[in-house]
């Protein structure tokens, strides 16, 4: 009897752990890597009369009484599976230690990340009806209720156990996500 049992928890075991690591396989697929060509004499989009005359309309229209984010155009660029794209990175105006991704752009499943250099993490921005309003030129972005969580939620704590670890370097920040 004990013979069965011992081959049972063994044969149970040999089909979780390969149950385990083609989940992990399928996980890994599943991932691309991106990558900010990160350039330390990088330049940022000047606001202008019209994007500011753009923003304070929309906080007036939305009665908006908060202190607001605005993100400017970077001319950063952006890796992804190799392939590279312009006009996705947009610096915070106030905390100049704070990115702005637009994923959106290339890839219709996923959003916005929000990356901090000083904290060297990466994120998707957090809840609590935080909205996201480019002026027409797509140049910047007005950020209401970014306060509390503008910073996200930690792609290393998203989605199953998360992403591996970002790497912040001198020349880049590199970090997988979803395709």
């Amino acid at each position: 009897m004990t013979k069965i049992i011992k081959i049972f928890i063994l044969t149970f075991s040999l089909v979780t752990i390969g149950h385990a690591q083609k989940q992990t396989a399928a996980q890994q697929q599943k991932n691309v890597h991106y990558k900010i060509l990160w350039n330390q004499h990088y330049k940022t989009v000047q606001l202008n009369k019209s994007d500011s005359a753009y923003f304070n309309m929309l906080t007036k229209r939305f009665k908006y009484k908060e202190s607001t984010i605005i993100y400017s155009l970077t001319d950063l660029k952006t890796q992804r599976g190799g392939k590279i794209y312009n006009n996705l990175v947009y610096q915070n105006t106030q905390d100049k230690s704070q990115l702005f991704i637009d994923l959106k752009q290339i890839n219709k499943n996923n959003d916005y990340l929000v990356a901090n250099i000083q904290a060297k993490k990466i994120g998707r921005p957090g809840t609590g009806g935080i909205s996201y309003h480019p002026t027409e030129s797509k140049k910047h972005i007005l950020c209401l209720n970014g306060q509390g969580n503008s910073n996200g939620i930690s792609i290393e704590e998203n989605k199953n156990g998360g992403f591996p670890t970002p790497n912040f370097t001198l020349s880049t920040i590199s970090w997988y996500y979803d395709k």
